[in-house]
């Protein structure tokens, strides 16, 4: 089904353009299941499909009629117990449209309906979560892991220097594209449960509300006490476990259990799950600091969490073929990864034929290693090193072992 964004006539399949408005291209509706879907919103937006249903609400495709561009629009249905609903979301609505970091998805506008629906209006990025990848593809790999980790907490030290707390961080809000030259990049997704830190001024959030998802909530945000950037330095730690393990650290059968282990349990450590090495070590280390039961205990900020994240001694991708290095010496250049490539142990190896792996695609192997090994088998090359001894050698060899061993039976 096709619809034209001018008029909302709607057409079959195959139709190239509005009778009505040819200089309009038709656009697709991507499911029909949906009453929005098809509708205007705000005499605004034309709604072409679902892109997700959460807890508060839908995030849906939408057509941007003014400027003909796509965009995501997510609309929450106003909780009318709550009198201060809609101040809350429009007053976070428009600090989080000042966010301008490159890992922020960008906020375009927001309103209120005449049913009392609240939406807001972001940028449509093509990508996939890092829950859908790790479900995929398996736990990421420590370099993998670092460099989107740091992209995290670039979008969370701006929020945090603009008093907004995110309050729901977890994989499946961090979405990750691929830049035209083959770079990952990470967005963080879903500022609209977000919190202002209070600064004196009204307080719009209730007392014993907790919002965000049970799996990932610190033990004070569990309490419905006052959250803070702490909040965030924890989900970061749940996040941080999670992509480096392929599970949660605290997995229970019950809300109420899970509850109680945020608050009183003691985390596990990846060690237990994970291969052992400095740089894990060093990653544990930073986790439970981030899973600590106190705020106080955690990282001050997300810009010292940031900085302990940058220190780890993680080897950057590396796919440097052996023979691939001994032809080209010390400039050749290293094969860049496919993007969205997961594995559970770190990067695919090739094999050589002799069904060894090849050492250059081992996790933990550096560039520096790899070369000194090329050097050492070409230094064992050379003329004159490591040839076998000819015969005449041999003869004159045993010909002095036969000497002294004569003297000093003689003498």
């Amino acid at each position: 089904m096709l619809i034209c964004p001018h008029c909302c006539r709607r057409y079959d399949a195959g139709t190239a353009l509005c009778p009505s408005h040819a200089g309009e291209p038709l656009l697709p509706l991507d499911t029909l299941d949906d009453p929005r879907v098809g509708t205007i919103i705000d005499d605004r937006y034309l709604v072409t499909g679902v892109l997700g249903t959460g807890g508060m609400g839908r995030v849906y495709r939408a057509w941007q009629r003014s400027t003909h561009r796509a965009v995501a629009v997510k609309l929450i249905q106003r909780d009318a117990g709550d009198p201060t609903t809609a101040a809350r979301f429009l007053r976070e609505a428009r600090i989080t449209a000042n966010l301008k970091s490159p890992h922020t998805v960008t906020v375009y506008d927001s309103g209120q309906l005449n049913d009392g629906g609240l939406y807001m209006v972001m940028e449509l990025l093509e990508g996939r979560d890092l829950s859908e990848l790790v479900a995929e593809h398996g736990p990421l790999t420590l370099n993998r892991l670092q460099a989107l980790s740091l992209q995290l907490c670039d979008s969370v030290f701006e929020a945090h220097a603009l008093g907004l707390v995110h309050r729901d961080i977890k994989p499946a809000n961090l979405l990750v594209t691929v830049t035209p030259t083959g770079v990952e990049q990470l967005h963080v997704l879903d500022f609209g449960v977000a919190k202002l830190v209070d600064q004196g001024g009204q307080k719009l959030t209730r007392a014993g509300a907790s919002i965000g998802s049970l799996a990932y909530m610190s033990p004070e945000q569990v309490a419905g006490s006052e959250v803070g950037p702490a909040t965030d330095i924890y989900a970061i730690g749940v996040t941080l476990f999670a992509l480096i393990t392929g599970r949660l650290p605290f997995e229970r059968s019950t809300s109420l259990a899970l509850m109680i282990a945020h608050r009183q349990d003691v985390p596990p450590s990846l060690l237990e799950h994970c291969p052992r090495t400095p740089a894990l070590g060093q990653l544990d280390t930073i986790v439970q600091r981030c899973l600590a039961k106190t705020p106080a205990q955690r990282f001050a900020t997300v810009s010292e969490l940031r900085a302990a994240l940058a220190a780890l001694p993680v080897e950057q991708p590396l796919a440097i073929a052996i023979d691939d290095t001994l032809e080209g010496g010390a400039g050749a250049q290293p094969v860049v990864p496919r993007a969205h490539e997961g594995h559970r142990s770190g990067p695919m190896a090739r094999t050589k034929g002799d069904g060894h792996r090849d050492p250059a695609t081992l996790p933990g192997v550096s560039a520096g290693l790899v070369l000194e090994k090329a050097r050492t088998q070409r230094g064992s090359e050379r003329p004159g090193t490591n040839r076998p001894m000819s015969p005449l050698v041999w003869v004159l060899a045993a010909a002095a072992l036969a000497t002294m061993l004569w003297i000093i039976i003689d003498g």
